[in-house]
């Protein structure tokens, strides 16, 4: 079996990873050969993905996530304002931690030419998790614009050359599949339509924010919730249809520099990977997420069924690892770095 070239960090790390320096220390110690770039590992309140982003909202705007899962009753009448709306600080955080990247780097610890990579979910995946349905149409569009302040902030702080950013987009999935009829989940219910369309429309406008030096990248994802997808994908179609849809919108203003896809444990037959033939992302690395701890044999299997319809993919974990148990991370590197070669400038 040849080896796939390069390794992924989707983004976030165990809880046991505490603090920024341990997670680069931690990865590069394994993988520095391997990586084009390298996350913070999304230490302390944001390992939980977006959760920490309700700093963000007033509190009377809450969804059914500080609900007890149950939508508002009656919800009054209420205007929102940009005012209402609270700084995402994904700047801040980001711009923290390249203060550490470049300690590092400059100790030798992180090898030079490896970027620092910054994830950042849209407007869709955070406003879904934090808003009530009753306010979201009315506090999405506020949300966006302190996002893209984000981005232009942490950009202006960051070499383009030194830069990185992922957008993850595990909501995109949750809306197209409700619009096709695969789920009724409230909790992944749109409010806007043509679904496709109005989230397409924005992720081109995070990607039109980013500068053109700075690498572009996405994260296709179905959810980490304790281990498990919201909804299981049927193969690897849907996720090759938001791939070429991303490529062909984006592409020709912004060059991409990879798409990360998951592959699910019990995946390892080829009917998974087919629809990888019809995969149209020009130069874009691909970075495919069939490791999974403690299951060396089943990764190789899913990388073999992988091989027999695309051969140029790199190595990547399902998705981030914050809702990873500590105890799996060792294995979860060590498959990595086994069955992945280094990239050749490295």
């Amino acid at each position: 079996m040849a080896q796939p070239i390069g390794v992924n960090l989707v983004g976030s790390m165990p809880t046991s990873i505490q603090s920024t320096k341990e997670a680069f220390t931690k990865c590069t110690s394994v993988l520095s050969d391997r990586l084009l770039s390298i996350p913070d590992g999304e230490t302390g309140a944001r390992s939980l993905f977006t959760i920490w982003q309700a700093q963000s909202f007033p509190k009377d705007a809450y969804g059914i996530l500080h609900n007890n899962w149950q939508p508002l009753e009656d919800p009054p009448a209420r205007h929102f304002t940009l005012d209402d709306i609270g700084p995402t600080r994904y700047d801040d955080v980001a711009i923290e931690s390249y203060k550490t990247f470049c300690d590092l780097r400059e100790k030798g610890v992180i090898p030079p030419g490896v970027r620092f990579q910054v994830a950042i979910p849209s407007s869709v995946d955070i406003c879904a998790t934090h808003v009530d349905h009753a306010f979201i149409a009315q506090v999405e569009p506020l949300y966006r614009k302190r996002l893209l302040q984000s981005l232009r902030n942490l950009q202006d702080h960051i070499p383009a050359e030194d830069l990185a950013i992922q957008f993850d987009l595990p909501f995109a999935l949750a809306y197209t599949d409700w619009e096709r009829g695969r789920h009724r989940i409230p909790f992944f219910k749109p409010w806007f339509e043509p679904v496709r369309e109005c989230v397409m429309q924005r992720i081109e406008e995070l990607s039109d924010a980013v500068d053109k030096d700075v690498w572009l990248a996405y994260h296709l994802c179905y959810g980490d919730i304790n281990h498990k997808h919201f909804l299981d994908p049927e193969d690897s179609k849907d996720l090759v249809a938001w791939a070429n849809n991303i490529t062909e919108r984006i592409a020709p203003q912004h060059p991409i520099q990879w798409f990360h896809m998951p592959v699910p444990k019990d995946r390892t037959d080829y009917a998974y990977f087919e629809p990888l033939k019809q995969l149209k992302i020009g130069y874009a690395k691909l970075f495919l997420g069939v490791v999974h701890a403690h299951d060396e044999a089943g990764t190789e299997q899913r990388i073999r069924s992988a091989q027999k319809v695309c051969t140029d993919f790199g190595l990547a974990t399902e998705c981030g690892l914050g809702r990873t148990p500590n105890e799996d991370l060792e294995s979860i590197l060590e498959i990595l770095k086994r069955l992945s070669a280094p990239f050749p400038l490295n």
